[in-house]
């Protein structure tokens, strides 16, 4: 099996690490490249760009959720599953920790096709595979926004922002806003009020085919978008869906039948 590394090289603290779990996979008998930038970066040569990933069997990540989410645009490219390993500090997307490699067998992996979000900005398509948030630029203010689904108003609120989250993104940010936490394999997405002064708001299931519309009704505060975690620019009004394409994401059997979820709250047509 071929394995192609996306690694987080951009502190040189993990590179002992990123070391460490590629000869380790190495000495199990797999075969392991990385892109000519990241083996010049690790090794000071390209010895380990040995092939790319459009030939690889398997994108492996090595580094925290954000590296995770970084190598996620590739996977879904090349439509190849992805397989995290944390060597960071966080990591509850990643299936492995670096200290627990050598019980890496690709037959205990379950591959889930994962809900990836979808939404255009100045022409450009963005995939996201965790959440699209729209959060407000002054910490002193508030944004008031209007959500719609299906291109009928659901309601208007006065708060900090909106999450629109991804099933994997559901225990993130999401859920830190008391929305609902939803399955990796579930086909829904969730919107997600963030502290609104109408209290009586929950966080919406909605099913894939259903698109969230979202529009600034006062300029007198901003607002931003944030796709992954990563700034896009300001916001104004946005249209989401879900997308036509699946992240092939790999988790352990174990993690898998122990992940706890619901499937609670109105869901619409």
């Amino acid at each position: 099996m071929k394995l192609f590394f996306y690694p987080n090289t951009t502190e040189d603290r993990y590179l002992p690490k990123i070391k460490s779990a590629i000869h380790q996979l190495e000495d199990k008998g797999w075969d392991c490249s990385l892109g000519q930038a990241d083996s010049l970066k690790i090794y000071g040569d390209d010895s380990y760009a040995r092939f790319t990933i459009e030939t690889s069997d398997m994108i492996v990540s090595l580094g925290g959720d954000g590296t995770l989410l970084r190598a996620a645009q590739n996977a879904v490219e090349c439509d190849l599953p992805l397989l995290g390993i944390n060597c960071g500090r966080y990591g509850n997307l990643c299936a492995y920790r670096l200290n627990e490699l050598d019980s890496f067998d690709p037959a205990c992996l379950i591959e889930n096709k994962t809900t990836l979000l979808e939404t255009a900005i100045n022409g450009k398509t963005y995939l996201s595979v965790n959440d699209i948030v729209i959060g407000k630029d002054f910490f002193g203010g508030t944004i008031d926004l209007q959500v719609s689904f299906k291109e009928e108003t659901a309601y208007r609120f006065i708060g900090d922002g909106l999450i629109i989250s991804t099933p994997v993104g559901s225990t993130g940010y999401n859920r830190s806003a008391h929305g609902k936490v939803l399955a990796y394999d579930d086909d829904h997405y969730v919107v997600t009020a963030i502290c609104p002064h109408n209290i009586d708001i929950d966080s919406t299931v909605l099913k894939a085919e259903v698109a969230t519309s979202v529009a600034l009704m006062n300029k007198k505060y901003s607002a931003s978008i944030y796709i992954d975690g990563s700034y896009i620019g300001p916001f104004e009004s946005l249209k989401i869906q879900c997308s036509k394409h699946h992240l092939r994401l790999l988790r352990r059997q174990e993690s898998c039948d122990s992940q706890q979820y619901e499937r609670t709250g109105e869901k619409h047509v």
